[in-house]
Order: C-alpha cells, then sequence, then structure tokens
C-alpha cells in the first residue's frame, strides 16, 4: 500500500481492516507489548484459517519501504525495506511457541539492528510517530514528568543522552584498557630485561661450561698420556725385572746344583778332614763358609726382587683401575656436555620464541596505542558535545520551567473549563431527557393523528 506525499487518508465500514494497516506497521516497528497491536500473543496475528479452519497460514509477514533519499537511516540506499517476519514453532510443552526474523533489504538482521536504523530516523513502535485513540486524551491529563520524558523522546534528547552515557561507559573502559596495557607494558619490559639477563648469563655460562669442559678434557687427555707413560715405562721395568728374574732363577738353579755338589763335596770334605785334620781342613772350612755366605746372599737378593715384582704387579693394576675411572669419567663428561649441549639449544630456541612473542606484543601494544588515541580524541569530541548538550539541555530547562508556569495557569484554566464542561453535561443530560419526553409526545401525537 502506497503512502504519497501529501496527505493519505484511508476509510472504510467497521470491520474492513483499517486499523490492520496501523497495525501491520506496529507489527515491523516492533514495540514492547504485543497489545498494542490487538493481540494477546504474536502468533494470533497469524491467519487461524477462519471459522472452519481451513487452510491455516504457517506464519505472518510484513514489509515496510522506506524513502531513505536523506539518508537519515544509516544505510547507502535510497529505499530501506524493513522486514519482519512470524512463524509458528509449535513444541511438546508450548504449541503457541514461534521464532521472530528480521530482515533489512532481504538480508537477515536482529532486533537491535532494527531498533537503531529506527532511532537514527527517530522511529519507534513505542513512540508518538503512530498517534492512536487516547493517546490525546493520556497526554492532556498525564503529569508535568511523563510529558517531559514524552518530548526528549520525540526530539531525541533522551536518545541522545543514552549515547552521552554508552560515551563516557566506553570512555572508562577505555581509559582502564589503557591502564591494564601500561601495567602489561611494565610486566613485558620487566620480563624482557629479565630474560636478556638470563639470556647474557647463559650464554656466559654456555661459554665457561664449555671452557670448563675442554680443560676437563684436556686435562684428563693429559692424565691419560700421563698414566700410558707411566705403564709402558713400568711395562719396561717389569720386562727388564722379568728378564732379571729368569736370570737369577737361572743362576738360582745353577747355584743350588753347585750347593747340592758343594754340600756333598763339603760333606766329604769335612769326613776327610775329621779323618786327617790340620791347616789344611780349616783353609776348606773357611771356603765353605764364605761359599755359604754368597749363597745366603743370592737368596736374599732373589726375594728381594721377587718383592719388587710383586710391587710393580700391584702397581701396574692399580694404574689400570685409575685408567679405566678416568676413560670412565671422560665418557661421562662427554654425556653430560651432550646433554647441556642440547639444553642450551632448547633454552636459546625457547628465548627465540619469546622474542618473537615479544616482538608481537611490541606490535601489538603500538597499534593498541593508536587505537587509545583515537578513542582519546573521540573522547574529547564527545565531551564537548556533551557540554554543548549540556547548554543546550540548561536552556530547555529554562523553557520548560517557562512552559511549566504557562501550564500551571493553563490547569487552572483547564479546572474552570472541566467545572463549567460538567454544568454543560448536565445541561445537555436535561435537554436529552426533555427531548426524549418530547419524543414520546410526538409519537403519541402521531398514533393519535393515525
Amino acid at each position: 500500500m502506497p503512502f504519497f506525499p501529501g496527505f493519505t487518508a484511508i476509510t472504510g465500514p467497521n470491520g474492513s481492516g483499517k486499523s490492520n494497516i496501523s497495525d501491520a506497521i506496529l507489527f515491523v516497528l516492533g514495540p514492547k507489548s504485543s497489545k498494542v497491536i490487538r493481540a494477546g500473543k504474536l502468533t494470533d496475528l497469524i491467519f487461524n484459517g477462519g471459522k472452519k479452519r481451513k487452510n491455516p497460514a504457517k506464519y505472518c509477514e510484513v514489509s515496510l519501504v522506506f524513502d531513505n533519499v536523506d539518508r537519515k537511516m544509516p544505510i547507502d540506499c535510497d529505499d530501506v525495506i524493513l522486514t519482519r517476519r512470524v512463524k509458528r514453532a509449535p513444541i511438546k510443552n508450548n504449541p503457541d511457541n514461534y521464532y521472530s526474523y528480521f530482515y533489512v533489504n532481504g538480508r537477515f538482521a536482529s532486533l537491535s539492528n532494527f531498533v537503531d536504523l529506527l532511532t537514527h530516523a527517530r522511529i519507534s513502535g513505542d513512540g508518538y510517530n503512530l498517534v492512536k485513540q487516547g493517546d490525546i486524551t493520556s497526554l492532556v491529563e498525564m503529569g508535568a514528568v511523563e510529558r517531559r520524558k514524552i518530548i526528549d523522546d520525540i526530539t531525541g534528547v533522551s536518545t541522545f543522552d543514552k549515547d552521552i552515557e554508552k560515551a563516557e561507559k566506553e570512555g572508562i573502559i577505555a581509559e582502564e584498557n589503557i591502564k591494564r596495557i601500561s601495567i602489561v607494558l611494565d610486566e613485558i619490559d620487566k620480563q624482557f630485561h629479565q630474560l636478556k639477563k638470563d639470556r647474557d648469563e647463559a650464554a656466559r655460562y654456555k661459554e665457561l661450561r664449555d671452557s670448563l669442559y675442554e680443560n676437563k678434557a684436556k686435562l684428563a687427555f693429559k692424565k691419560k698420556q700421563d698414566i700410558n707413560v707411566q705403564i709402558s715405562e713400568i711395562q719396561r721395568q717389569i720386562e727388564s725385572y722379568e728378564k732379571e728374574r729368569k736370570k737369577l732363577e737361572n743362576g738360582k738353579d745353577k747355584l743350588q746344583k753347585d750347593y747340592k755338589k758343594a754340600r756333598e763335596l763339603f760333606a766329604e770334605v769335612e769326613q776327610k778332614i775329621a779323618e786327617t785334620g790340620g791347616d789344611e781342613s780349616r783353609g776348606l772350612k773357611e771356603k765353605i763358609d764364605h761359599i755359604r755366605m754368597n749363597f745366603v746372599k743370592v737368596e736374599e737378593k732373589i726375594n728381594y726382587v721377587k718383592d719388587e715384582v710383586f710391587d710393580l704387579n700391584r702397581e701396574e693394576k692399580e694404574i689400570s683401575i685409575n685408567l679405566s675411572k678416568v676413560q670412565k669419567n671422560i665418557s661421562e663428561y662427554e654425556d653430560k656436555k651432550n646433554e647441556l649441549s642440547n639444553t642450551i639449544s632448547i633454552k636459546e630456541q625457547e628465548l627465540a620464541e619469546k622474542e618473537t612473542i615479544f616482538t608481537g606484543l611490541k606490535g601489538k601494544i603500538a597499534h593498541s596505542d593508536d587505537a587509545s588515541m583515537d578513542l582519546s580524541r573521540e573522547l574529547i569530541r564527545m565531551r564537548e558535545e556533551y557540554n554543548e548538550k549540556q547548554n543546550q539541555l540548561h536552556e530547555f530547562k529554562l523553557t520548560n520551567d517557562r512552559f511549566e508556569k504557562k501550564l500551571e495557569i493553563l490547569n487552572s484554566k483547564i479546572a474552570e473549563l472541566e467545572e463549567t464542561h460538567s454544568t454543560y453535561e448536565f445541561e445537555i443530560k436535561d435537554i436529552d431527557w426533555q427531548l426524549e419526553e418530547i419524543g414520546k409526545g410526538r409519537k403519541n401525537i402521531y398514533q393519535n393523528k393515525e
């Protein structure tokens, strides 16, 4: 149904559906109460099939087409089509369940999108764009505070107050975010310095540890060389002692044989001495004693060599044990070196990741600083607008005070007029009674005339 520029009137008899047109418009504008559109619930607006309940509808849909050439609605289109649909969706416990859908130029939207668009155009389902029956009377009879609210709604002051309140809340949130960002920045700086310190200490530790392992390895290698030299020297001594031992054992065997022969000879000589006696026997005895002394010395030397060989064998075993321990320590040091190298590589990788995260955080912080500057400028602009609106509001209050004084005068006149009105009503009732009596008299006269 087109509403052309100028005055458009829709007429018709009772029951022809005139009110359905205003109800359809209100249905799209979305009032808070469905009773405004003469419905207990929104599903009452869906055609139920009539008296015979044949072919009931599953949904109802209304579209309003607005001329948006002046761009009062924040959409870059000359025509804005707002569509609302209510569809039945009965469930087990609630047969009257339904879904409500909203569309802007054929695209799905929400009720808040509708309200935002209509608010910018100063249109509201609960406002005074549509004047219904009884609105004028209620406007006259309501108090000054309620009437002031209506004026604020019509002029858009209340909407602007809401925008100011919303902007102030957003400004407070922005300031809190800036404070939190500052705290995060301080913490990041502390962590960065600590990480840098840890990295320097880790690098210094790695350098010292590598130097320590290198020195330990050199020391172990030097010990190994010394031990090998000692082992070689001891081995040579052992071989020399073995040769000397074999030589002495051979000499021992020979001496034992000679000793046996000498004893046999000594026994024979002693026997002869015993038989003969004299100086010759004494000389032979001295020779025998000399031979015995030499034999004792040889035995002592053999025992001494045996002890030295035993000590050398024991020293060789201890050196072998020490060498195995040194080799074991070297392998353990190598394992620890590899393990610490792996740990250092992991720490360096973690440090690189943290530096990457820190760089990303610095970028985000720089971006948030730009956003906070934009918010600050927007907040300053809104505060200036707020101060300007406060001045306008003060002027409105002064004007309102003048209107209230005039309103008091008008209220007194209205009270007088109401008294006059009640008097006139009584007179009208009296006249109606007289007319009724006259009508009855005319009826009797008409009957008498017939």
